[in-house]
């Protein structure tokens, strides 16, 4: 079967979804809390490490448990193998830490993949609508 890949629009929404999600965790679940506990004068580095580790785990585990993550599922969208599969354990991994380059998603402005779909051997598709128009 032939599938339809995620235009750059529906990729863009998703993402952009994807971030405010992750922020909203970092900001006011994780960081809320945390200070409470520790010291005011934490370490930037610090904070930028544990951030990065939230937003990191964030796209690995519902990109293994669902090939989706949140902003995906809003613009109904899927991540699958270049051969239209539920990709590996390894490739999500490959996929997710492909993201820590910084304009690693350029090539999707030109028509090509971006570094974390092409070093994972992956691809976002549109799914069908689950309702149809009479």
């Amino acid at each position: 079967m032939k599938h339809q890949k995620a235009s750059i629009l529906q990729r863009a929404i998703g993402g952009i979804l994807d971030y405010l999600i992750v922020y909203y965790i970092i900001k006011y679940w994780v960081f809320a809390d945390i200070g409470k506990v520790l010291p005011a004068e934490w370490s930037p580095t610090l904070c930028l490490l544990i951030s990065a580790i939230i937003a990191l785990s964030y796209f690995l585990v519902s990109e293994i448990l669902f090939s989706r993550t949140l902003g995906k599922l809003l613009v109904n969208t899927k991540v699958v193998s270049d051969y239209g599969r539920k990709p590996s354990i390894f490739s999500f991994f490959l996929r997710t830490y492909g993201r820590i380059l910084p304009f690693e998603f350029v090539p999707l402005l030109y028509g090509k993949p971006a570094f974390h779909d092409e070093s994972s051997n992956t691809t976002v598709i549109t799914l069908p609508f689950p309702f149809k128009r009479k």
